[in-house]
C-alpha cells in the first residue's frame, strides 16, 4: 500500500512539474500558511491543481526549483531540484548501465515530508536521447521504482 501511495505521489508531482498552471486555483489559507511556515522565502509561487484534488506549489529559492504537493490541506511530498552531480553514486551507476546514451535533463530529490529520513528519499530523473524523453524514479540505492517509468 505504501508503494502504491508513493507511486501515485510521484506521478502527480511529475505531472505538476511538466504541467503549466492554467487558470485560477483555489488554495486554502491553511495550505498557504503551511507553505509559508516551511518556505518563508518562497516568492512568486505558482499554484496548479489536479483532477484528484491535489494542489502543487511551484517556486524557486536560491535558483532551485521546488514543488510542494498538497492533498486536501496536508503536505504529502516535496521535490527539490538538484544538480546531477548530487545524485547518489548507486543511481549514477544505474543510469550508466540501463540508460546509455541518454542525457540527464532534470533531477529532483523527492521527500514524502520535510523531515524525511534517507530511506524515504527518491530521485526523479528526466532523461533524453534524441527526440525520446523519459522520466524515471530511483531509490538512493540505485533501484529503479517499478511502475513509474514514463516514456
Amino acid at each position: 500500500m505504501k508503494q502504491l501511495l508513493l507511486t501515485i505521489s510521484i506521478a502527480l508531482m511529475a505531472i505538476s512539474v511538466i504541467a503549466q498552471n492554467k487558470g485560477e486555483v483555489n488554495v486554502s489559507s491553511k495550505v498557504k500558511a503551511e507553505l509559508k511556515s516551511l518556505y518563508p522565502d518562497a516568492k512568486a509561487v505558482k499554484w496548479s491543481s489536479h483532477d484528484e484534488g491535489k494542489i502543487d506549489a511551484s517556486f524557486k529559492i536560491k535558483g532551485k526549483r521546488i514543488h510542494a504537493g498538497f492533498n486536501a490541506d496536508t503536505l504529502f511530498s516535496i521535490m527539490t531540484e538538484i544538480h546531477k552531480r548530487k545524485l547518489p553514486e548507486a543511481v549514477k551507476d544505474h543510469l550508466k548501465t540501463y540508460y546509455k546514451g541518454y542525457s540527464i535533463v532534470q533531477t529532483y530529490e523527492m521527500k514524502l515530508s520535510p523531515k524525511a529520513q534517507d530511506k524515504s528519499i527518491h530521485y526523479w530523473i528526466g532523461l533524453k536521447k534524441g527526440h525520446k524523453e523519459t522520466v524515471i524514479v530511483c531509490y538512493a540505492d540505485g533501484t529503479e521504482m517499478t511502475g513509474f517509468t514514463k516514456k
